[in-house]
């Protein structure tokens, strides 16, 4: 294995553990990227094989699928609605999202 090639697809953070649970420092480039903001509610899964999973906890108010919302005008009411929906009644992905993106495929650097 080449030595400048590192196993891991994200950033490295250490996690701060007590008696309540983990602090796990997530940078804000991430937490924008992910439409994560002060106060949000998320959903926490941790995988037997050491994967903890973390994502926005809203629905879609079309679809019903948990994702990152965008409010889109509909005549007398706003909906908030998945990127998807809105690319499907729109022909256009929401302002601040060039196409939907559900991993990520590029390796970060390590500091």
């Amino acid at each position: 294995m080449d030595m400048d090639v590192r196993p891991f697809l994200g950033r490295i953070m250490k996690v701060n553990r007590n008696e309540e649970g983990l602090f796990i420092p997530i940078p804000k480039e991430t937490l924008d990227r992910s439409g994560i903001f002060n106060s949000d509610e998320v959903e926490v899964i941790g995988h037997m094989d050491g994967t903890i999973a973390i994502r926005i906890a809203t629905l879609c108010e079309l679809c019903g699928r948990g994702s990152r919302l965008y409010e889109l005008n509909m005549g007398p009411v706003n909906r908030k609605i998945c990127a998807e929906d809105y690319f499907k009644l729109t022909g256009v992905y929401p302002q601040n999202l060039e196409k939907p993106t559900t991993e990520n495929t590029t390796q970060i650097e390590q500091p």
